[in-house]
């Protein structure tokens, strides 16, 4: 089982950037990218 990398912020250039080079580590991780209307840390 590999080990899963949630990303916030699929939008921004952080997350746009590792959404790029993700296919790289698909041996090592699974990546989930999530936009902020998905996944909004400020509304409880």
């Amino acid at each position: 089982m590999l080990p899963v990398i949630l990303v916030t912020g699929r939008n921004g250039q952080l997350g746009w950037e590792l959404e790029q080079i993700a296919h790289a580590y698909a041996q090592q991780f699974r990546f989930h990218f999530t936009t902020r209307a998905e996944l909004d840390l400020t509304q409880p």
